[in-house]
């Protein structure tokens, strides 16, 4: 459960549903799996550390601000990890905690120091999630970070109740993933080369949506949406055919066929037409909005930039301006 502070938070990332929050994929992941002991660490790596919390200080600056410095130590030696202006931190990670840093480490004189470092406490039972494997980094907004959304997907993956939509044999011929495993792999990856594999198995996914969606609402317009047919009196095309300054190709002829009958039904015409440039595509537009308008209806052409509108428009006043049509 996130309260309403959160909820709204997350409206920033498109996440309104729990199905929303597992789709927010990772943009990039950082490789904490390589636990090292604190002897051999150097300055300059980005390393994970795992130890026990020695000492814990807080100190506060003249400028007001504060700095809280813990000593985490393991079988091998110790470190100094420094946060600052975080003194909630004293009541967490209290003197004899286990614990798992990952991040930089530096000098500060003779001592090793790591400064701001990701950190987990170690609990029975409990798998590492922000520590110690490769970690998720999200896509992020004010007031949600990457470890809020691990701490709250990772927990999702274990309990939700997702629904395999593929069946198996889908699977195996097209080499996909399941789905839990897929989400797992994507959130939470055992390794690198795993998480490509999930991207396919979510991509597919997405893509059979989109294809479903479109093939719905194609039914949903062929059985909702109703016009009055339009009249098409073959004299008139044959009239306009005329006064074109050139004669209209087999395949124009073909497709202005095509147009008639989509006009004469009862369902609103839906079609894209392709050539390449110089095909005539443009008067077969012409001739359609041309029978339109013999219909008492109007017709809008679009076109993408203002220079290309004004040769269009030089070209359909050219051949509508004999029949009176504006």
């Amino acid at each position: 459960m996130i309260g309403s502070a959160y909820a709204k938070r997350l409206i920033r990332l498109e996440i309104f549903t729990v199905g929303d929050l597992l789709s927010h994929i990772p943009t990039r992941y950082q490789d904490y799996s390589l636990i090292s002991s604190i002897a051999n660490v150097q300055a300059g790596e980005i390393v994970t550390l795992k130890g026990r919390v020695v000492s814990a200080k807080n100190r506060y600056l003249a400028t007001g601000k504060s700095i809280q410095k813990f000593v985490i130590a393991d079988e091998t030696g110790d470190v100094d990890a420094t946060w600052f202006n975080q003194p909630c931190l004293l009541n967490s990670l209290k003197t004899g905690s286990k614990i798992v840093l990952a991040g930089t480490v530096t000098l500060f004189g003779l001592k090793r120091e790591i400064t701001s470092p990701d950190f987990e406490l170690i609990r029975e039972n409990a798998p590492l999630i922000h520590t110690g494997r490769l970690v998720p980094v999200y896509p992020e907004t004010s007031g949600v970070s990457s470890k809020w959304l691990r701490s709250r997907v990772f927990p999702l993956l274990t309990t939700a109740i997702t629904r395999e939509l593929l069946p198996a044999d889908i699977l195996r011929e097209l080499h996909l993933t399941g789905l839990d495993e897929a989400l797992m792999q994507i959130h939470f990856p055992s390794r690198l080369d795993s998480v490509e594999n999930a991207r396919k198995r979510l991509a597919f996914d997405e893509l059979l949506v989109r294809l479903f969606r479109g093939e719905l609402r194609r039914r949903e317009w062929t059985q909702l949406a109703r016009r009055k047919p339009m009249q098409v009196k073959p004299e008139n095309l044959t009239s306009f055919r005329k006064q074109l300054p050139f004669a209209l190709t087999e395949s124009q002829n073909q497709v202005i066929g095509e147009l008639i009958a989509d006009l004469k039904g009862t369902l609103p015409m839906n079609r894209l037409l392709q050539g390449d440039v110089g095909s005539g595509k443009t008067v077969v537009a012409i001739i359609a909005m041309y029978l339109t308008k013999l219909n008492g209806s109007q017709s809008a052409f679009l076109a993408p930039t203002e220079i290309l509108a004004n040769q269009h428009y030089q070209t359909v006043k050219t051949l509508l301006d004999p029949y009176g049509i504006k």
